[in-house]
């Protein structure tokens, strides 16, 4: 593939990332409005106490010591 026809491509490729993430955005504003600030509030809890749970100890203490 020559210079100008990767270029061409990658053009496409930025392109159609930027319409799916626009697409996300859009689908999560949706969730976001038809959940409760209580319901939504919960689920990120969840979450991020998921992500939590899964670092070593030592990562989360030093984490909180800074």
């Amino acid at each position: 593939m020559d210079r100008k026809g990767f270029l061409r491509e990658l053009k496409e490729e930025k392109k159609k990332n930027y319409e799916q993430n626009l697409k996300f955005i859009s689908l999560y504003v949706k969730y976001l409005k038809s959940k409760s600030n209580k319901e939504w509030s919960m689920e990120q809890k969840k979450f991020i106490d998921s992500i939590y749970s899964s670092l070593p100890r030592k990562v989360i203490i030093s984490k909180a010591s800074n």
